[in-house]
């Protein structure tokens, strides 16, 4: 363990935030110097559960940055949020953990990325199953070429009636629904096995009748939603292609009248992989 402790402060605190709370208190070699929430009172009453001193509270990230010793920040902000604090935490040259998706927006991710590149700080988008044994397990089957050449995957999240609510279910806040929520991590998880190819073309329908159809208040994870309050997708399907000739099909519900929309899987010249459960396929 290095002498000295990592110090990290939190933007945000909401789900995310105190759940990167729960497991930085978990770590021996790191510290939380600060905490800070938009909203008056939240980040107070977080960190007072996480046992952080009431000094090292603010409403202001700005502020936070300017007064404590920091070497990096979580970024767990609603996603329409994300672009702001973390473009200004990488200036004042500070280490960034930024919740998923990185941004919403392609132009939010370019100014995101534009800054990183300005610096030698690190910027780590919060893609945590990268580091699941499974998914350990299928990146090292996948480099020692028992598939071959992947040729075509599928990127699949699927949740029978899981729609969450509060931030989630607004364009001002989320910016999109089920594809940044849940189907970024297929989609990052096929993109980095596969070798990160560059996608040539896409093809996509979205949509949200269940939700539109649903009558009365509906409670849930993030807070309750109605039908005239959402604004985002519920199902969001498409097709990549890409310049190396390999295609994928991504499929993401957060609704949808289906008990399953499939696994995600990866078919190689050699052999195929699937997930959940783990298997390897190949001809002997």
């Amino acid at each position: 363990m290095p002498d000295k402790k990592v110090r990290v402060a939190i933007i945000g605190a909401g789900w995310a935030g105190q759940t990167h709370a729960r497991f930085y208190k978990q770590l021996p070699f790191v510290e939380i110097v600060g905490w800070a929430d938009m909203v008056p009172g939240k980040a107070g009453q977080a960190a007072a559960a996480a046992g952080i001193p009431a000094d090292r509270v603010f409403d202001d990230y700005k502020e936070m940055l300017a007064k404590v010793e920091i070497d990096g920040v979580s970024v767990c902000t609603f996603n329409m949020g994300h672009r702001e604090p973390a473009v200004y935490a990488l200036q004042q040259g500070k280490h960034v953990l930024l919740e998923k998706p990185m941004a919403a927006t392609l132009e939010d991710a370019t100014a995101i990325m534009r800054a990183w590149e300005k610096t030698d700080r690190i910027l780590m988008v919060g893609f945590q199953p990268d580091f699941s044994a499974q998914h350990q397990a299928a990146k090292q089957i996948v480099d020692s070429g028992v598939l071959g050449d992947i040729y075509y995957s599928e990127a699949t999240t699927h949740r029978r009636f899981g729609i969450p609510g509060g931030n989630f279910v607004k364009k001002s806040t989320a910016g999109y629904g089920t594809l940044v929520d849940t189907g970024v991590y297929a989609i990052h998880n096929n993109l980095w096995l596969m070798g990160d190819p560059k996608p040539v073309s896409v093809t996509a329908i979205t949509g949200n009748p269940l939700a539109k159809a649903y009558k009365g208040v509906r409670q849930a994870f993030g807070g309750p939603w109605t039908a005239s309050e959402f604004e985002v997708e519920e199902y969001a399907f498409a097709f990549v292609r890409f310049d190396n000739g390999s295609a994928m099909t991504i499929k993401s519900t957060w609704a949808a009248h289906a008990d399953t929309l499939g696994r995600t899987f990866f078919l190689g010249t050699k052999g195929g992989l699937a997930l959940d459960p783990l298997e390897l396929y190949v001809n002997q």
